[in-house]
Parts: structure tokens; C-alpha cells; sequence
């Protein structure tokens, strides 16, 4: 599973400190996920997602 949740975040100018308010997910947390290091649960994607305003599914690609 790729997260797609760094590229989304960057095309719209969001910061990570941006982000981590307006989902109620922390930094370390996001960058922890941004870089591959942590898988999110579908509840943080789910979170991503509303505060990225975009669906679920944008933010994850199964190959």
C-alpha cells in the first residue's frame, strides 16, 4: 500500500504543523507515515483525509 498523503499535502500547500491541527493527528505521527515508517489505521487516514478535503480513497493506492 502506497499513502499518498505527503504528495496531496505539498500540492496543496499545507504545512505538517498545518495539517497535524486540523486533523488532530500529531506531527511526528504524519511524518511518521509521510515516511514510510508507520502504517496509519483507517481512522488516522480517514482523519487525513477531512482535514486534506479529499475522499479516503485519494490518499491510498493498492498495486
Amino acid at each position: 500500500m502506497l499513502v499518498f498523503v505527503k504528495k496531496i499535502r505539498l500540492e496543496k500547500g499545507i504545512s505538517l504543523s498545518e495539517l497535524a491541527e486540523k486533523s488532530g493527528v500529531s506531527v511526528s505521527h504524519i511524518h511518521n507515515i509521510e515516511s514510510g515508517f508507520k502504517n496509519p489505521t483507517i481512522k488516522v487516514l480517514c482523519k487525513l483525509a477531512k482535514a486534506l478535503d479529499v475522499p479516503c480513497s485519494e490518499l491510498f493506492s493498492c498495486d
